[in-house]
């Protein structure tokens, strides 16, 4: 009986002994690869809400519901960076940018809870 215990106790540990020692290599990947898009964002002075895809409903919804100004700044950062590219260019040194302050998160949001709420309205 305590031996069959003791396996059961063992078995449960597993997870979390496995998540200590491949959480901190996921860590370390993830925040590897947070730099490299944040570099490639700064370098053609984009924000992360910049490239999302746009094909899809939720990010149309929210970029149609930007305001004025938000908008007139996303097709500047848009042109700009496509004339960088264009160019083979990037921006100038000292330009950082915060590539992950999001301005279209909380728009998007919004327009996903509307969308599974006409869901589960229209579904009975």
């Amino acid at each position: 009986m305590q031996r069959a215990l003791l396996q059961q106790r063992a078995v449960l540990r597993a997870p979390a002994a496995r998540r200590a020692f491949f959480g901190g290599i996921y860590d370390s990947i993830a925040s590897s690869y947070k730099a490299s898009v944040a570099e490639s964002l700064n370098k053609y002075g984009l924000k992360y809400d910049d490239v999302l895809n746009e094909a899809l409903p939720s990010v149309q919804e929210a970029v149609a519901r930007l305001d004025p100004e938000e908008k007139i700044a996303r097709d500047r950062r848009m042109k700009r960076a496509i004339d960088l590219s264009f160019k083979k260019k990037g921006m100038p040194e000292g330009s950082d940018g915060k590539p992950f302050e999001n301005y279209l998160y909380d728009h998007q949001q919004k327009v996903q809870e509307e969308q599974d709420e006409r869901e589960i309205l229209n579904r009975y």
